[in-house]
């Protein structure tokens, strides 16, 4: 979903000016977003559902550069992402850590 990517992108921007409403890529009242995504531009997105106004995406996000031996243990391997549309525009709603199932 190319809407997301940008999204990331935006708000990528956005924490690296110190903005951590990002109006123009987090819908008000998302605590938190741009403190969760900000390093996540360029990660896999994959389509779960839409439903209108109202998208999931699935982002693969790594645990590191492990061939460098570099391995970041917080970091979950997915997020999810809610995105919503409103006034002809996609804003991130939420976004939460997928747990890995065994």
């Amino acid at each position: 979903m190319a809407a997301a990517a940008a999204l990331l992108t935006t708000i990528t921007t956005c924490r690296a000016r110190a903005d951590v409403a990002c109006p123009e890529a987090v819908a008000s009242g998302s605590d938190g977003v741009v403190k969760e995504l900000g390093a996540a531009e360029g990660t896999a997105v994959e389509l779960v559902d839409e439903y209108g106004d109202v998208a999931v995406v699935r982002l693969d996000v790594g645990h590191g550069d492990e061939e460098a031996g570099e391995v970041n243990s917080r970091e979950p391997a997915h997020m999810m992402l809610v995105l919503i549309r409103t006034e002809e525009k996609w804003l991130v709603r939420d976004v939460y850590d997928v747990a890995d199932q065994p």
